[in-house]
């Protein structure tokens, strides 16, 4: 993977609507959805079933237009931004610890590793969006 295939979604989120019911007004559970299935003829409708053998529902994404014009289509390259392009940098106790394990790595995924960057200011970040766990994470002493 490269850094350039980790988008940003903050934008096209606020662009569509999350919706609690599909298009024939059922409930929708999200736990219990299996399969989801999008169509690039219709990017704002998602079809998701609960089990492999029932039928798609559809879940339309799209804003019901107010008074007024309706807004065009929404185009997902003008809404997904690349989130970091130079790479993201892990704490420096982490790449210390990956950088350990490189003998263990394949071949062709080494290069990977080694490109990695570190800093010293990044805190350890569990999920990736540089926020606070709603945990507590555990007490590791520094070796």
């Amino acid at each position: 993977m490269q850094s350039l295939d980790f988008f940003g979604t903050q934008k096209l989120e606020k662009a569509i609507v999350n919706r609690k019911i599909d298009e024939e007004k059922e409930k929708i559970s999200c736990l219990k959805i299996r399969e989801i299935k999008l169509l690039k003829k219709e990017p704002l409708k998602l079809y998701c079933r609960n089990d492999f053998q029932s039928p798609y529902s559809v879940i339309n994404l799209e804003r019901k237009p107010a008074r007024g014009p309706q807004q065009n289509e929404i185009s997902f390259r003008g809404f997904l931004q690349p989130m970091w392009e130079k790479g993201k940098d892990i704490a420096a106790p982490k790449l210390k610890d990956l950088k350990s394990l490189l003998h263990l790595i394949p071949a062709d995924a080494k290069d990977f590793y080694r490109n990695l960057s570190g800093s010293r200011d990044v805190e350890d970040d569990v999920d990736g969006f540089c926020i606070p766990p709603d945990f507590e994470p555990d007490n590791v002493e520094e070796v």
